[in-house]
């Protein structure tokens, strides 16, 4: 997941722009102090902050660049301060949550058992909001997605709404909406079994929705071969793979195109390989008592390092054929494999 230190002076600044300036013109993560008021600041287990049996009042523009709990708790957002939370908000048992600045949440909000919630400022929520007890609402509430037991009295919108009716707070959402969620780790591409393997990893997913793999023969014109789901949210390593079987042999050009819940998607590197619908696997390599090949032929020969056939065979084996190496000498052998696709030659080793 992108973090947000290299673009906080830009978002400041141009939230005041928007909405006068913040009580103690701070900015930063819920997990500086001066950023909200209480003994602790909750418990942060991956990214989920947990925050129970206290009252918490925010100071500045703070950003939550996780998943927000809290349970049996206060939480109170003063005038002309600001709370983003990167993640969704639940509330649950007895909280209460007071919002007199702006509140931003970039996914769902759910409440229950007696949570309640007054908006006296601007709420802005891009996911689905559902279970509220609304204590009042005079202030103004936008909802991207869909509503449930929510009766704002002040004004009610969704995204074409705030866009329309507040151009500068729908700009300042959109700032951290577009921050991609997925840090990529590695990519590769390798041919194996007849197939193309494409593998990547990623560290600290937010909002992942899914992959799509895409196929090119010149690395200009794209098409999508295969999708792969993602793992929402996880400070974890994820390793992923997908395998493409090309009908011809050639060079291909592959890339990963990674898409969010909001439908908001970044393309990572190009790589490249070159495919042989007439590829082999023998294994294992190096070998010990038996030797395996996957390949369908109509004559195989395996010669050891001074050119004499250790292994001859004219019979087509149409699913492959398993050796015994048992008493086969320490070395390096040749394989020479003849079907009606041509003749491959591979190298060996016991």
């Amino acid at each position: 997941m992108k973090n947000y230190n290299l673009i906080f002076i830009f978002l400041f600044f141009s939230f005041v722009s928007y909405s006068q300036s913040t009580v103690n013109e701070q900015m930063g993560y819920w997990d500086n102090p001066s950023h909200w008021t209480t003994t602790i600041a909750g418990n942060i287990t991956g990214s989920l902050l947990n925050i129970g049996n206290r009252n918490v009042y925010i100071n500045g523009t703070t950003v939550a660049d996780m998943d927000l709990y809290i349970n049996n708790t206060a939480l109170v957002i003063n005038p002309q301060d600001t709370l983003i939370i990167s993640g969704y908000l639940y509330g649950d048992n007895f909280s209460y949550i007071e919002n007199n600045g702006t509140l931003i949440v970039l996914g769902d909000v759910y409440t229950n058992w007696f949570t309640s919630i007054v908006n006296n400022g601007k709420f802005v929520s891009t996911g689905n909001v559902g279970g509220w007890n609304w204590g009042s609402d005079p202030g103004d509430s936008y909802v991207y997605g869909n509503r449930a037991g929510v009766n704002p009295v002040g004004a009610e919108g969704n995204e074409s709404d705030l866009q329309s009716s507040d151009p500068d707070l729908y700009n300042y959402v959109e700032s951290m909406v577009t921050i991609l969620p997925v840090e990529l780790l590695s990519f590769n591409v390798s041919t194996t079994n007849e197939k193309v393997l494409v593998q990547w990893s990623t560290a600290n997913e937010k909002n992942n929705d899914y992959f799509a793999v895409l196929r090119s023969k010149d690395a200009t014109n794209w098409e999508i071969v295969g999708e792969v789901p993602g793992n929402g949210i996880t400070s974890n390593i994820i390793n992923y793979s997908f395998e493409d079987d090309p009908i011809n042999s050639g060079v291909y050009y592959y890339r990963i195109k990674q898409v969010d819940f909001n439908g908001n998607s970044e393309q990572f590197s190009v790589k490249r390989v070159e495919y042989n619908t007439n590829s082999v696997e023998i294994y294992p390599n190096p070998f010990m008592d038996h030797l395996a090949i996957n390949k369908s032929f109509d004559n195989l020969i395996i010669f050891d390092e001074s050119g004499k056939i250790q292994f001859e065979s004219d019979k087509n084996f149409s699913g492959g054929l398993e050796i015994q190496t048992n008493n086969w000498k320490k070395g390096l052998y040749i394989v020479k494999i003849i079907s009606g696709e041509g003749t491959i030659t591979k190298k060996i080793f016991k």
